[in-house]
């Protein structure tokens, strides 16, 4: 995979990096792995249905892909670092059902 990273990733969300931890770190840790990958799970759904009615369907199938891989690392027990885990632009979405 490549390491170059995707426009609109949370490492370019300036409002969370105020922060000591970002909230997605902050829900990993203080939810159990069931509940955290169906938070993952619910916004790659949320995201893939409103693809272009709220925002660019660009920018909700990038947000969808993010919450995806993300769904891929944590479920592997990765602890998710939102600034080094963006997705890669080669990342192609495989689906989690």
């Amino acid at each position: 995979m490549s390491t170059e990273k995707t426009k609109g990733a949370s490492k370019g969300q300036e409002h969370y990096i105020n922060s000591a931890k970002q909230p997605i770190e902050v829900m990993q840790l203080l939810m159990s792995k069931t509940a955290f990958l169906g938070f993952l799970k619910g916004n790659v759904i949320k995201y893939s249905m409103r693809a272009g009615y709220k925002d660019s369907a660009e920018k909700d199938i990038n947000k969808r892909n993010q919450y995806a891989y993300w769904y891929e690392l944590a479920s592997k027990d990765v602890l998710i670092n939102p600034i080094k885990d963006s997705v890669p632009t080669d990342y192609i979405f495989k689906g989690l059902f």
